[in-house]
């Protein structure tokens, strides 16, 4: 039997057993737990000794190289490449992110059919990307008179949508919402591109 430093409850002593039934705490430091922080923290300590030297020999190599600024002003050339660089890498955004240049055109017209229950919409959704979009995910909050949200609705529009324009697609329907909902805010949360 093994008591406990923390409570002395008295534990049985098994092999496996590392923490006390009555209060939780740790029966035994783990053997050589001391050992392992004093090199781990030895081997932190030297990383940073070693990590500030080395970023003092870069600083100093770049205090000498610092008298080789250009001072002259960018030549027009520089300037255009500069914007296609900037073109270029705004392109790549919206490749990676087209939902994002996808919006819906304000105000957005919602209703509820069904006896009150059904939200649905007729949108003109606004390709901003110079390419084409499909399969738009939209996601709308919905809200009672006094600002509460009452939950959440979302419809896929599989339309495709062209590089630069807008569509309003036929009414769209985006389920069951609380009788209560007077409020709602949407937008568009994912497309697809065209392949």
């Amino acid at each position: 039997m093994k008591q406990c430093l923390n409570c002395r409850n008295q534990i049985a002593d098994y092999p496996s057993t590392q923490f006390c039934q009555n209060c939780g705490s740790p029966l035994r430091q783990p053997s050589g737990a001391g050992f392992k922080l004093v090199v781990i923290g030895g081997i932190i300590v030297v990383s940073v000794f070693l990590g500030f030297g080395y970023i003092s020999k870069v600083v100093s190599q770049n205090s000498r190289n610092s008298m080789q600024v250009d001072v002259f002003p960018a030549s027009p050339m520089r300037a255009e490449k500069a914007t296609s660089d900037l073109t270029r890498l705004e392109r790549e955004a919206a490749v990676q992110h087209p939902e994002k240049q996808v919006e819906l055109e304000r105000p957005i017209p919602w209703e509820t059919g069904g006896f009150g229950n059904v939200m649905t919409m007729k949108p003109v959704i606004v390709n901003k990307n110079a390419f084409a979009v499909k399969d738009i995910y939209i996601h709308c909050k919905v809200y009672a008179p006094s600002g509460t949200e009452l939950g959440d609705n979302y419809a896929t529009v599989f339309e495709v949508i062209p590089a630069k324009s807008k569509i309003r697609p036929k009414e769209i329907n985006l389920g069951f919402i609380n009788s209560q909902s007077k409020k709602a805010g949407c937008v568009v949360e994912a497309v697809s591109t065209e392949d």
